[in-house]
């Protein structure tokens, strides 16, 4: 149960950059939102075998993937200010035009 409940805290961090992914990250967002219990592997069940709150799990999951998301958003930032190389020539804010062999 518990890997039930780490795996959608992974599918959460990965975000939604495909379409597939979009569809599973709602998916497990409802899932995580949800206050059924009817089943055996609903999250409210889960917190249950654990004798956790689930309103205060929630929000501790909330809490770290913002806080995961935020980390991420400032080193795809930094990389950005810092440049880039391509093709072994650094690269800061401009546009590279690259030849290929035709």
């Amino acid at each position: 149960m518990l890997a039930i409940l780490m795996d959608a805290i992974n599918t959460l961090r990965r975000g939604t950059d495909s379409k597939q992914n979009r569809q599973v990250y709602a998916i497990t967002y409802r899932w995580l939102r949800s206050n059924e219990d009817d089943y055996c592997f609903a999250f409210v069940s889960i917190c249950d075998q654990f004798d956790w709150t689930p309103s205060v799990i929630r929000k501790n999951i909330m809490q770290y993937l913002k806080q995961h998301h935020e980390k991420e958003d400032r080193k795809r930032r930094e990389q950005v200010r810092q440049g880039w190389t391509v093709g072994g020539r650094k690269v800061r804010n401009r546009v590279v035009r690259l030849r290929f062999p035709v």
